[in-house]
């Protein structure tokens, strides 16, 4: 959650951002984090072949404790990144 608010600031370009969390469901939660900016190709790397390390990141963390990362972006209409963890009990 963390980095994909910094990445809203660092390179958006949003007028508005919103993030939720939803864990309703004790077998299930949802953090999302959406905003309106410029977006971003997410096939693009950074130069020499190397991809882009907050995505890079965010998957690593979100794989460590089990958790699904999705990252859609559309150039001109902004960004969703959500993490969906489908056992609340593994972060216990």
């Amino acid at each position: 959650m963390q980095e994909a608010i910094s990445n809203v600031r660092k390179h958006s370009q949003a007028q508005k951002a919103r993030v939720t969390l939803d864990n309703r469901i004790k077998a299930y939660s949802n953090f999302q984090s959406a905003m309106n900016g410029v977006g971003f190709d997410t096939t693009a790397t950074r130069g020499k072949g190397q991809p882009n390390f907050g995505l890079a990141t965010m998957r690593e963390r979100a794989e460590s404790i089990g958790a699904s990362f999705d990252v859609k972006s559309t150039l001109g209409s902004g960004t969703i990144i959500s993490v969906t963890l489908s056992s609340a009990e593994k972060l216990q």
